[in-house]
């Protein structure tokens, strides 16, 4: 074995003993940033990573350097980057998130760490543009409008501009013998990848997680867990159009609950809204039948199935409410109406005769 292949089994073993310790304590990171859901700012966690994935980097890559019999010059700029990192951390903990400083930060890394990287290792055959790139995953997560362009625009700008002076003042360019770039290339592009994925991983996991919250703030009540109008407006108006006779709309109206408000808080008529939301869950499956908060106190229900079948449920249901509400309001209780969508050609139409059957409800149990 040669001196360059010797240097390469040792970059080798060096990159899968650095690779382990540096990569399973950013995944670690990255899965405590995914898994909180406190008042953090989201940008405030992404920059923790970014100022980590760069501490990393750095320490990476005076490694490797070292392995690689780089000279110790090449290194100023990973001891400079690694010390402007581990300072911005202690400070994001102590004053938190500053959008003035991470501009600032980026700024050096965009204005004056690319650059001198790009001279001092090589030039054109060296990795920057792996870095370029997890830099712009960085630049268009952290920062909007002119800070976003600002820092994209002069990061190409910056790239196309090295490589022009590159090609006039070669001589500018710090030059290493290939077998040396062949190491450098060995250790470097392939941890810049396995940190770009896992940064893309923890962006693509928090987008989902806030995707999946907005989502259940659009669809669903967030009181009772049920359905609210708007979701529910939607699934009504396709039911109307789909001509299924078996297809009933219910209303629910609580009688007398603003008493329970006024005599025991509102806390209290929370709990008995909610009391009620698991009843109906309990009595109908969701994944079939649509139930709703349909406004304060008032519940909707779209029910696929016998008209007999469902005013045997909401008889039960009464009865187990009207017995549970009594520790509250005597006078306390559910009035309810059924009307089938095969009867009417719009919704409006449907939702009148609805409020007209569940008004003679009320007048019947004395509430109006």
């Amino acid at each position: 074995m040669n001196k360059v292949e010797h240097k390469v089994s040792i970059a080798a073993i060096g990159v899968l003993l650095l690779k382990k310790r540096g990569l399973c304590l950013l995944k670690k990171v990255v899965n405590e940033f995914t898994e909180r859901k406190d008042h953090d700012d989201l940008s405030d966690r992404f920059y923790h990573i970014t100022l980590l994935i760069c501490a990393i980097v750095s320490l990476y890559s005076i490694a490797g350097n070292m392995i690689g019999d780089f000279p110790f010059r090449i290194n100023i700029k990973w001891i400079l980057l690694f010390l402007i990192s581990v300072l911005s951390l202690v400070f994001l903990k102590k004053d938190g998130l500053k959008i003035r400083n991470i501009f600032l930060f980026f700024c050096f890394l965009v204005g004056f760490f690319l650059p001198f990287a790009f001279m001092d290792s090589g030039g054109s055959s060296n990795n920057v543009i792996a870095y370029m790139f997890l830099l712009l995953i960085g630049i268009v997560y952290l920062f909007e409008g002119w800070q976003r362009i600002f820092l994209s625009v002069s990061l190409i700008i910056v790239y196309v501009v090295l490589n022009v002076l590159e090609f006039i003042h070669p001589e500018l360019v710090a030059v290493y013998p290939v077998k040396t770039q062949l190491i450098d290339r060995i250790i470097q592009v392939p941890f810049v990848a396995v940190l770009s994925f896992l940064a893309l991983l923890a962006f693509t996991k928090e987008y989902e997680r806030v995707h999946k919250k907005l989502t259940a703030f659009a669809n669903y009540d967030e009181l009772t867990g049920l359905y609210n109008r708007r979701i529910f407006n939607r699934i009504m108006d396709e039911a109307l159009k789909s001509n299924d006779k078996s297809i009933h709309l219910a209303l629910l109206d609580l009688d007398f609950f603003k008493k329970i408000n006024d005599q025991h808080g509102h806390n209290a008529g929370d709990e008995v809204l909610i009391w009620l939301s698991e009843l109906l869950k309990e009595n109908f499956q969701m994944n079939r039948q649509i139930v709703s908060r349909w406004g304060g106190d008032e519940f909707a229900i779209i029910y696929h199935g016998e008209k007999k079948e469902l005013e045997d449920r909401l008889d039960e249901i009464q009865k187990a409410f009207n017995s549970y509400v009594k520790d509250y309001e005597k006078t306390a209780g559910i009035s309810c109406s059924i009307v089938s969508f095969q009867n009417y050609k719009t919704i409006k139409e449907t939702i009148t005769a609805a409020d007209r059957t569940l008004y003679e409800a009320k007048q019947k149990n004395h509430v109006i």
